[in-house]
Protein backbone atom coordinates (compact mmCIF):
# COMPACT_ATOMS: atom_id res chain seq x y z
CA UNK A 1 0.00 0.00 0.00
CA UNK A 2 1.16 3.38 -0.99
CA UNK A 3 2.28 5.42 1.94
CA UNK A 4 0.50 9.21 1.94
CA UNK A 5 2.81 12.01 2.87
CA UNK A 6 -0.44 14.66 3.41
CA UNK A 7 -2.73 16.66 0.93
CA UNK A 8 -1.93 19.69 -0.45
CA UNK A 9 -3.50 22.45 -2.53
CA UNK A 10 -2.46 23.82 -6.39
CA UNK A 11 -4.52 26.60 -7.31
CA UNK A 12 -7.36 25.10 -5.49
CA UNK A 13 -6.79 22.08 -6.55
CA UNK A 14 -6.54 18.98 -3.95
CA UNK A 15 -3.93 16.84 -4.43
CA UNK A 16 -2.16 13.89 -2.21
CA UNK A 17 1.44 13.90 -1.50
CA UNK A 18 3.29 10.31 -1.43
CA UNK A 19 6.75 9.01 -1.68
CA UNK A 20 8.61 9.28 -5.32
CA UNK A 21 8.70 5.77 -4.50
CA UNK A 22 4.94 4.92 -4.63
CA UNK A 23 3.97 6.31 -7.55
CA UNK A 24 4.38 3.09 -9.59
CA UNK A 25 1.36 1.63 -7.84
CA UNK A 26 -0.86 4.32 -9.77
CA UNK A 27 -1.70 2.65 -13.13
CA UNK A 28 -5.09 5.46 -13.82
CA UNK A 29 -5.32 8.50 -15.54
CA UNK A 30 -4.77 12.08 -13.67
CA UNK A 31 -2.52 14.63 -12.75
CA UNK A 32 1.11 14.54 -11.19
CA UNK A 33 3.46 17.28 -9.62
CA UNK A 34 7.27 16.65 -8.71
CA UNK A 35 7.81 18.74 -5.40
CA UNK A 36 9.87 19.37 -3.01
CA UNK A 37 9.03 20.05 0.71
CA UNK A 38 11.55 21.54 3.03
CA UNK A 39 12.27 20.42 6.66
CA UNK A 40 10.47 23.84 7.80
CA UNK A 41 7.37 22.00 5.95
CA UNK A 42 7.18 24.25 3.10
CA UNK A 43 6.49 22.92 -0.27
CA UNK A 44 7.65 23.80 -3.87
CA UNK A 45 6.57 22.28 -6.82
CA UNK A 46 8.99 22.13 -9.34
CA UNK A 47 6.68 19.62 -11.97
CA UNK A 48 3.20 19.59 -13.28
CA UNK A 49 1.60 17.24 -16.20
CA UNK A 50 -1.01 14.85 -17.01
CA UNK A 51 -0.92 11.56 -17.92
CA UNK A 52 -3.46 8.07 -19.12
CA UNK A 53 -1.25 6.05 -16.89
CA UNK A 54 0.38 7.68 -14.43
CA UNK A 55 3.11 4.92 -13.49
CA UNK A 56 4.16 5.01 -16.81
CA UNK A 57 4.78 8.94 -16.89
CA UNK A 58 5.90 9.64 -13.37
CA UNK A 59 8.98 7.50 -13.33
CA UNK A 60 12.12 7.23 -12.72
CA UNK A 61 14.49 7.89 -15.85
CA UNK A 62 12.18 10.20 -17.12
CA UNK A 63 13.67 13.54 -18.18
CA UNK A 64 11.41 15.73 -16.04
CA UNK A 65 11.97 13.23 -13.36
CA UNK A 66 15.98 13.41 -13.46
CA UNK A 67 15.53 17.30 -13.57
CA UNK A 68 13.03 17.36 -10.70
CA UNK A 69 15.55 15.26 -8.62
CA UNK A 70 18.40 17.18 -9.34
CA UNK A 71 16.44 20.28 -7.63
CA UNK A 72 15.72 17.95 -4.85
CA UNK A 73 12.23 16.25 -5.44
CA UNK A 74 10.94 14.12 -2.78
CA UNK A 75 7.43 14.10 -2.61
CA UNK A 76 5.19 13.46 -6.13
CA UNK A 77 1.68 15.14 -5.46
CA UNK A 78 -1.77 13.23 -6.94
CA UNK A 79 -5.02 14.52 -8.19
CA UNK A 80 -7.46 11.30 -9.69
CA UNK A 81 -10.16 13.15 -9.87
CA UNK A 82 -9.81 14.28 -13.34
CA UNK A 83 -9.72 11.33 -15.66
CA UNK A 84 -10.86 12.75 -19.02
CA UNK A 85 -7.81 14.29 -21.06
CA UNK A 86 -9.64 17.75 -21.50
CA UNK A 87 -9.79 18.57 -17.96
CA UNK A 88 -6.68 17.15 -17.02
CA UNK A 89 -5.20 19.76 -19.48
CA UNK A 90 -7.63 22.82 -18.40
CA UNK A 91 -6.43 21.96 -14.77
CA UNK A 92 -2.78 21.61 -15.61
CA UNK A 93 -2.57 24.65 -17.04
CA UNK A 94 -4.50 26.67 -14.67
CA UNK A 95 -2.20 25.44 -11.77
CA UNK A 96 0.81 26.59 -13.89
CA UNK A 97 -0.20 29.79 -14.76
CA UNK A 98 -0.61 29.85 -10.86
CA UNK A 99 2.13 28.22 -9.28
CA UNK A 100 4.99 28.69 -11.81
CA UNK A 101 6.58 25.08 -11.45
CA UNK A 102 9.98 25.88 -12.61
CA UNK A 103 10.10 22.88 -14.75
CA UNK A 104 6.91 24.23 -16.78
CA UNK A 105 7.43 26.97 -19.00
CA UNK A 106 4.65 29.66 -18.43
CA UNK A 107 3.70 30.04 -21.92
CA UNK A 108 4.30 26.08 -22.61
CA UNK A 109 1.19 25.59 -20.03
CA UNK A 110 -1.09 24.07 -22.24
CA UNK A 111 1.52 22.12 -24.31
CA UNK A 112 2.47 18.73 -23.86
CA UNK A 113 5.34 17.51 -23.44
CA UNK A 114 8.26 18.76 -21.61
CA UNK A 115 11.11 20.51 -23.47
CA UNK A 116 13.64 20.11 -21.28
CA UNK A 117 16.30 21.31 -23.84
CA UNK A 118 15.23 24.85 -22.46
CA UNK A 119 16.56 26.48 -19.32
CA UNK A 120 14.68 26.98 -16.58
CA UNK A 121 14.94 29.37 -13.97
CA UNK A 122 17.55 28.53 -11.53
CA UNK A 123 18.43 25.43 -13.51
CA UNK A 124 22.14 24.94 -14.17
Amino acid sequence: MAQETGRVEWAGVGFFALSPHDVRMFRQPGLYGYAHRSASGAVRLLYLDHADLIACAARPGASAWMAAMALGMNEVHLCLKPTARIDRLQLRARIIRATRPVLNPVEAASQTPLNLNRRAPGVA
